[in-house]
């Protein structure tokens, strides 16, 4: 699995837009549990969610993102399937 903020970051997409991301490309397109786990973290006195997805799912997120950054880390995350 992949942490989604860790893969948000390699695609160099805007951290501003990280929840809205995950709303729009994780929770409304994949499936939870078949393509993302959710779970919460504490962050020194925060809690945040955090979410994990799937080498398939996030090569599909790569794709999605339409950039050079997207196909390059397919081909890497490719690698560990």
């Amino acid at each position: 699995t992949v942490e989604s903020y860790n893969l948000y970051k390699m695609l160099r997409l805007s951290s501003a837009n990280y929840y809205k991301w995950v709303k729009l490309h994780i929770e409304e397109t994949g499936t939870e549990y078949i393509d993302w786990f959710k779970f919460n973290s504490t962050y020194g006195d925060r809690n945040r969610k955090r979410y994990l997805v799937t080498i398939d799912f996030a090569c599909y997120l790569c794709l999605a993102s339409k950039s050079e950054e997207g196909k390059n880390l397919r081909y890497e995350l490719l690698r560990y399937k």
